[in-house]
Order: C-alpha cells, then sequence, then structure tokens
C-alpha cells in the first residue's frame, strides 16, 4: 500500500470515499447548515409530539370531569313532583298580563334590588342586609 492508502486504513478511512472527504472538507458552512436543519426538524418533531401529548391530556381530563358528573347525577336521587289533578289558572279576575302601572312598579323594583346587588357586591351592604332591603322592596311593591 501506498502511504496515504496506510494512513487512511490505519484511520479507518478507506471506506469513505477520497472525493466526498474533500467535499466535506471544502464546505463546512454548507454542512452547518445541514446539521442546524436537522435540529430545528427535530425539535419541531419534538414539539409536535409535546403538543400532541398535552392535547390527550387535556382530552382525558375533560372525559374524566364529564364521567364523574355523569356518575353524580346518576347518584342522586330525583324526586318527581306531584301532577296536580288540573292545570292551574289565574283567578278570573286577574289578567294574564300586568297592567302598564304594574309594569311600571315591578321594574323600579328590580332597578332597585339590581343597585342593592351592586352595593352588596362591593362590599357597602352586608348579605343580611341585602335579604332584608330586598324583602322589603318585594314587599312594598306586590
Amino acid at each position: 500500500m501506498t502511504k496515504p492508502a496506510a494512513l487512511f486504513a490505519s484511520l479507518g478511512l478507506l471506506l469513505m470515499p477520497y472525493p466526498l472527504l474533500a467535499q466535506q472538507e471544502s464546505n463546512p458552512a454548507e454542512e452547518r447548515a445541514r446539521i442546524a436543519n436537522q435540529r430545528i426538524q427535530a425539535e419541531a418533531q419534538r414539539l409536535a409530539e409535546e403538543q400532541r401529548r398535552a392535547a390527550e391530556a387535556e382530552a382525558r381530563r375533560i372525559a374524566e370531569e364529564e364521567a364523574a358528573k355523569a356518575r353524580e347525577a346518576q347518584s342522586r336521587t330525583v324526586v318527581a313532583a306531584p301532577t296536580p289533578a288540573a292545570p292551574s289558572r289565574p283567578p278570573a279576575d286577574r289578567p294574564l298580563l300586568p297592567t302598564p302601572e304594574e309594569q311600571a312598579r315591578m321594574d323600579k323594583a328590580l332597578e332597585q334590588i339590581r343597585s342593592l346587588g351592586e352595593l352588596r357586591d362591593a362590599g357597602y351592604v352586608t348579605d343580611e342586609e341585602f335579604e332584608q332591603i330586598k324583602r322589603r322592596i318585594i314587599d312594598d311593591r306586590l
């Protein structure tokens, strides 16, 4: 063997053709770009797999919650309301729709209760005070 061939053989490079070796050595920028592209592709695949696993975990969580709700609803005992013998009708002396005056009183009462609820939510009125004032508004309007 010649000296370069013996040198390559001792290094284990005899299997690699010389022109390929020369091409790789002459263009390191292309090699770096190829390696960078491989890393980018591997990272994209890893992220896609991570997103797929997260979506599957979320789907399992939702399915488990729905199953738990279904089991809870199934375990509750439902007591049927007694059915009336005849459908109830409003008294004959009272019309089905409120008069404009009654509607105005109800609208005013609802607006007062809404305002009172805002005061309760803001912390100016306690829940107990809210219930008392609301009851007074309802009693006065009806």
